[in-house]
């Protein structure tokens, strides 16, 4: 299997994320109950020559002196994304698309105020969606980058307390944007490890994607140890068709992990990331 891929920043990306990795931490946060899902709509983004580049976005942020109620308020968020280049699941595209806190980026409208968790095996039908109980709410065409229950953090200290961001490079010469979820894990013991009071739940997945590659996805893994063994759904679908992977596939023993999903021939590439 071999997926073919352009990713012309990859140096600039490299120390970009261990940068990222090395200067991270993340503590306890308290577990929320699954509420309704918060939708809201992302400002169009028209990129500007003159403005430095990448251009960075929080999707959601929170530190040490965020409120609470701001954390479980957006526990199961979607935000929709207005991007400024045509992507492709399999044989749709879309201009649009929607992120879910819970690792889920898709480019259907989510079902309104119908959770995400608990996640499920793909493909999952979205006709289920709002009509059988705990069924785990995805939409047809979606892609599960690392679908689990996850949430924002509110008590420990990541520059300024981030969780969740975009990032769109415009003036590359493959204009790309990348996703990163750096979240807690709430079914996962969060027992410390060294200064990450988040030890285990600790989440990192950064996802990319290309104007000149439409169809193809690249996912970058960084858990701790013992994620390997967290029973997480990855894959892309656009219903009933789809790609899947399990944790075990992904890390074979390793906390970190490359992985490539190209929706044009149906398949996948896993590898090692060399700068873990």
């Amino acid at each position: 299997m071999g997926a073919s891929f352009v990713n012309p920043d990859q140096s600039r990306t490299k120390m970009l994320f261990k940068a990222v990795v090395v200067g991270a931490t993340l503590v306890t946060v308290a577990a929320a109950a699954v509420l309704p899902v918060v939708r809201r709509d992302d400002p169009v983004f028209n990129p500007d020559p003159s403005w430095p580049k990448p251009w960075r976005k929080d999707l959601l942020s929170a530190n040490k002196s965020t409120p609470d109620a701001y954390i479980i308020a957006n526990d199961d968020t979607w935000i929709k994304l207005d991007l400024d280049f045509p992507i492709k699941i399999f044989d749709k595209t879309s201009t649009t698309a929607y992120i879910s806190v819970n690792g889920i980026f898709s480019i259907d409208e989510p079902v309104a105020g119908q959770p995400s968790v608990p996640e499920q095996k793909l493909p999952v039908d979205p006709a289920k969606c709002g009509t059988t109980p705990g069924a785990g709410c995805l939409p047809g065409t979606a892609i599960a980058a690392f679908w689990r229950d996850l949430q924002l953090t509110n008590t420990g200290a990541y520059g300024t307390g981030l969780g969740w961001q975009y990032t769109y490079h415009p003036g590359n010469e493959t204009p790309h944007y990348h996703i990163y979820w750096f979240l807690c894990d709430k079914a996962v013991s969060m027992a410390p490890i060294g200064d990450t009071r988040c030890g285990k739940a600790t989440r990192y997945i950064r996802m990319t994607f290309w104007q000149q590659n439409p169809g193809v996805f690249m996912f970058e893994y960084l858990m701790n140890d013992g994620s390997e063994g967290v029973d997480a759904t990855m894959g892309v679908q656009s219903y009933p068709d789809y790609l899947s992977l399990t944790a075990a596939e992904v890390f074979e023993g390793r906390v970190c992990s490359l992985v490539y999903f190209d929706t044009n021939t149906r398949n996948t590439t896993i590898g090692p990331i060399d700068y873990c």
